[in-house]
């Protein structure tokens, strides 16, 4: 095929190669046709009007699978021209690719979607595409969907501690409690970890009103510090998680001390000191009745604990507060230093458990996802990269995996 500016132009982008046009007789052709309009001045510096990079593929006639590229040097002063049957103008980029990416947009947003679905690996046999080009689509996918959160919507928090192992440790997970989305995740723990975050609250100028934690003085201290008109409310999970704690230590003290019949009453009965009492089996009670009447301390603890629970049931917040100030007071005469450690405990959070009634608002939520943290690292054999890490649990309530094939 005889080889001219009019082909080539008219062929448009990478046009001459659809043409079967070899590469060496297109460079040929812009060294015999540049000096006879100047410097650089041939289609393909108008196609592009930048300097690009083009396959070489010596002593071949076929370029569609090149070995190498080299800088091929268009530069001049002609202005970049409109290619037909191209939308626009490649000055630098194709629309179709990401900058310096072997993938188009299309594969890309392919991609992404299955991640949703699919695992890794699953995706890079699927696609016939590198585990490393996969994570590379995904991170980008997920970065650009993690930068899009509207902090300035956001009334109400949940902010928690998950432990994930000796590499990452502890990391800070903040969620938004209405919809569930987390909102934030960075490593260790307290103030010095949610401060970045309360910068961009700041910055979004965001309405909070009510943030839920766990028994923690640093995350308290923290809330109280950052957002004093937001009210901070312990979570009613974990205040009933460290009475059973009390309680399975107390257990497991008396066990040591009793005789061989006391050990006998007290050995299988663990969970059914933990369980709420409404959760038993029928067959089960009278061995829970029997433990109890054998082991004062035990039955006093057990008693204060289903009494506990029933406190976030009061209708008026002026009740629930003279039943709590009763209940710590009948905890620390018990005469149990497990039971009277409680109620110090308890006392420390008063208003924070207080305002339990005023926004009835808990950690449950961010309890699941910190269930499907721990599914996702199993399931990655564990994370190194914790940019990533952090961008799959920040984007880990729109993720729905299912057995494809």
């Amino acid at each position: 095929m005889m080889v001219d500016g009019k082909n080539i132009f008219e062929a448009g982008f990478w046009g001459w190669r659809r043409l079967g046009i070899p590469e060496h007789e297109v460079c040929q052709w812009r060294d015999r046709d540049s000096s006879q309009g100047g410097e650089g001045c041939d289609p393909l510096s108008k196609m592009w009007g930048r300097p690009h990079r083009v396959a070489r593929h010596e002593g071949a006639t076929d370029t569609r699978r090149p070995h190498r590229t080299e800088n091929v040097d268009f530069r001049g002063p002609c202005a970049a021209m409109p290619v037909p049957g191209v939308r626009g103008v490649f000055r630098l980029l194709p629309p179709f690719a990401p900058r310096g990416c072997s993938y188009t947009l299309g594969l890309a947003r392919f991609v992404a979607g299955l991640f949703r679905i699919m695992s890794m690996t699953d995706l890079a046999g699927l696609t016939g595409l590198g585990w490393d080009t996969i994570k590379r689509i995904v991170k980008g996918a997920m970065t650009k969907e993690a930068a899009g959160v509207d902090l300035k919507q956001v009334k109400f928090l949940a902010i928690d501690e998950v432990y994930l192992g000796k590499l990452h440790k502890f990391i800070t997970i903040v969620i938004d409690w209405e919809s569930g989305q987390v909102l934030y995740v960075a490593k260790g723990r307290g103030e010095n970890a949610l401060r970045p975050f309360f910068r961009r609250l700041r910055r979004a100028k965001a309405d909070i009103r009510a943030v839920a934690t766990d028994l923690s003085a640093a995350y308290a201290a923290a809330v109280r510090k950052n957002l004093p008109y937001a009210l901070l409310v312990a979570d009613r999970f974990h205040v009933i998680k460290l009475m059973n704690e009390k309680i399975d230590e107390l257990r497991r003290a008396l066990q040591r001390e009793a005789d061989i019949m006391g050990r006998r009453a007290i050995k299988g009965t663990r969970y059914l000191l933990l369980r709420g009492r409404e959760n038993l089996a029928p067959d089960r009670l009278p061995d829970l009745e029997e433990a109890l009447k054998l082991n004062k301390p035990l039955s006093l603890a057990y008693y204060l604990k289903e009494e506990l629970r029933a406190m976030w049931s009061f209708t008026d917040v002026a009740q629930m507060s003279s039943f709590f100030d009763d209940w710590c007071r009948r905890a620390a005469e018990a005469g149990v230093p497990l039971l009277a450690s409680m109620a110090k405990t308890l006392r420390g959070f008063r208003s924070a458990i207080l305002n339990g009634w005023v926004y009835p608002i808990s950690n449950g939520k961010l309890e699941g996802i910190n269930n499907k943290i721990g599914a996702m690292q199993r399931m990655h054999y564990g994370l190194r990269d914790f940019e990533f890490l952090s961008l799959r649990i920040l984007t880990l309530h729109k993720a729905k995996h299912t057995f494809c094939g």
